[in-house]
């Protein structure tokens, strides 16, 4: 019995060895393997049916297919021309005589003065005051005095070589007034450089 117990271990180590190759072998198959993936199957797309192209008319030539639409802005819209209003001529007035106006004359002339008058008439139909303005030349001597013929004397003001003579009372429609003046002559004048009555002119 003694003599069989070695052999007993020995078989005993070669049992277990064995099983542990067995072991290690099964694993590394299964190692190579890998692991299993199930494999679901793949659904296929439903079958439909694509009609056939429609055939083009002999002799009628197929249409190329429209251009797609611009996406470039549209251009800005222009605001319509103004036309220009016709341009109106303006209306002339007729010219208004006027109604009250002067006549210059010389009454009397001396060596060193002379005497001058404005006759103021009144055409309009309504009674009118009336303005002598006088300016005399440089050079001529100073106004020794002036008088209304028959009237109310008319108020004097001066400045410079200008003399503004301007109705006492005004002169009724239809009538006359005589303003007249006496100057100190200096030159060889006898009138004014300006006569105006009411801002007209006078006439001479």
């Amino acid at each position: 019995m003694r003599d069989l117990l070695p052999w007993l271990v020995i078989f005993a180590a070669v049992g277990a060895l064995s099983t542990l190759l067995a072991i290690t072998a099964v694993q590394q198959m299964a190692w190579k393997r890998g692991p299993v993936i199930e494999v679901l199957p793949i659904p296929l797309a439903p079958f439909i049916p694509i009609p056939p192209p429609s055939a083009t008319p002999t002799g009628t030539p197929a249409r190329a297919p429209a251009p797609p639409p611009r996406t470039s802005s549209p251009p800005p819209s222009r605001s319509p021309s103004r036309v220009p209003a016709p341009t109106q001529k303006p209306t002339m007035k007729p010219t208004v005589k006027p109604t009250v106006t002067g006549e210059y004359h010389l009454v009397d002339a001396y060596d060193d003065a002379y005497i001058g008058e404005v006759l103021v008439s009144n055409a309009g139909a309504g009674a009118s005051g009336w303005t002598v303005v006088l300016t005399f030349p440089a050079g001529t001597g100073a106004l020794r005095t002036s008088w209304v013929e028959s009237a109310p004397q008319a108020n004097l003001t001066v400045s410079g070589e200008t003399y503004t003579w301007r109705s006492g009372v005004p002169v009724e429609p239809g009538a006359a007034v005589s303003l007249r003046f006496h100057i100190a002559r200096e030159g060889a004048s006898t009138r004014p450089r300006t006569c105006a009555v009411n801002g007209t002119a006078c006439a001479h």
